[in-house]
């Protein structure tokens, strides 16, 4: 923390409360959001990652017990998802990673929340297919696998999956995706404390804001109506973000 100014601490607080308010608002824990934060403040990855591991899981929480209280989990569909992230989080986690590959690693997030907000923003009254469980855990492992890697919790990806197979209606791929997001980033983040790298002292200052951000967010989209503009302005803004991750970096 000491290397840090005040100021700019002050000012990622305020950025990382908006991230966690927006994304809770939609189901997600943000991590990509938290992410793209670390990188443009200059944060290396193993200080990023346990951060946004953290926070992941607290704002995917409130987002999950927030949620379910609107529309009740598919089990048949979460469940095959979950058994086949969790190891693949876990060992993903101790995975070798650079920070350029920590980079484009972002930038490939940022575009799958892009698309995630963006499908977000439209609802059709398709029939949905059923998804065969050998595939739900095959991509449970794969998300789970580049989640714990990135130290995200695979939201980002799961969720545009659900909705272009049209195996979930926007309200259930949330409350799926909550709660895969929960389950993943904690098995991500039991594998690097149990790597026994040191935690960053930056997270007692950050965790409270976030938390509130989260908290307010979740209530928010779970109880008003969600503005299409605004899901697709902000699907908008992670473009950017991606491409300046990209060429600017």
């Amino acid at each position: 923390m000491h290397e840090m100014a005040m100021s700019s601490i002050i000012m990622m607080m305020l950025v990382l409360f908006a991230a966690a308010g927006l994304y809770a608002a939609v189901g997600h824990g943000g991590a990509s959001a938290y992410l793209l934060v670390f990188a443009l403040w200059g944060m290396s990855w193993t200080q990023a990652k346990p951060l946004a591991l953290a926070f992941n899981v607290v704002v995917s929480l409130l987002a999950t017990v927030v949620w379910w209280q609107r529309t009740p989990i598919a089990w048949r569909t979460f469940l095959p998802l979950i058994a086949g992230s969790m190891p693949a989080a876990f060992w993903g986690n101790r995975l070798p990673m650079k920070d350029e590959w920590f980079e484009y690693g972002v930038a490939l997030a940022l575009l799958a929340a892009a698309t995630r907000l963006w499908l977000g923003a439209r609802e059709s009254d398709e029939p949905r297919h059923r998804a065969p469980v050998v595939l739900l855990f095959l991509v449970g492992g794969i998300i789970g696998l580049f989640s714990g890697w990135m130290g995200i919790g695979g939201g980002v990806f799961l969720t545009p999956f659900l909705l272009l197979a049209r195996y979930a209606r926007v309200a259930q791929a949330a409350v799926i995706s909550a709660a895969f997001i929960f389950v993943n980033s904690s098995a991500g983040l039991f594998g690097w404390v149990q790597s026994g790298k040191q935690w960053p002292m930056l997270f007692w200052w950050l965790a409270p804001v976030v938390l509130l951000g989260g908290w307010l967010g979740s209530q928010w989209g779970s109880r008003c109506a969600r503005s299409q503009a605004l899901q697709r302005c902000l699907a908008g803004m992670l473009v950017v973000a991606m491409v300046k991750m990209i060429f600017l970096s």
